[in-house]
């Protein structure tokens, strides 16, 4: 089938299987260029803003058949890619900010040099245990906190994988406690 219009193309992302690969297709054809260009304007970066219109359209194929746009395909889609390349800019805020937090708080006294190899193992090791804490938390959890860390709101992480914003809750409080536990120990 041949798609005229954004709206032809929506209707039949919530039909079957085998139309709704269809339609996201035509979809993805018709904005992946546009999309990628405007959240390249934010990020700065080709990696990073491919990334991010992966996300957002990898959202819309996963919500497709409980999405509702109510503005245009287009509208929708150069939003969603806008809230996400902002949400994206402040995680690396954040993170930005944690790493310098840490470095001058955890031994003010001692200077960094980041070509020694004691640096450079004792950090992997800490990256390594920090990777095995989060690949050791159950699958629901570890994808709450992974969604939650890439800027996801409770509501859109419930949406993601289909479960209540209380056990999105619950599931971010188990992932950062246990987090918690293993920054205690390094």
């Amino acid at each position: 089938m041949t798609y005229f219009d954004d709206m032809t193309a929506l209707i039949s992302l919530k039909d079957d299987f085998e139309e709704a690969k269809i339609a996201f297709t035509w979809i993805f054809e018709k904005y992946y260029d546009q999309l990628y260009l405007h959240a390249k304007t934010f990020v700065r970066n080709y990696a990073d803003a491919e990334d991010l219109v992966h996300i957002v359209l990898w959202v819309l194929w996963e919500k497709r058949e409980i999405i509702n746009i109510t503005t245009s395909l287009q509208g929708y889609l150069y939003k969603s890619v806008q809230n996400t390349c902002l949400k994206f800019l402040e995680y690396k805020e954040v993170r930005k900010n944690y790493t310098n937090s840490v470095h001058e708080n955890s031994n003010s006294s001692r200077i960094y040099d980041h070509n020694d190899p004691e640096t450079i193992l004792t950090a992997k090791e800490r990256t390594d245990e920090i990777e095995n804490s989060i690949a050791a938390l159950p699958e629901q959890c570890r994808k709450v906190l992974m969604l939650w860390a890439d800027g996801y709101s409770y509501q859109e992480i419930a949406d993601l994988i289909c479960i209540t914003i209380g056990t999105v809750r619950t599931h971010l409080t188990r992932g950062k406690n246990k987090l918690r536990e293993v920054y205690a120990k390094l």
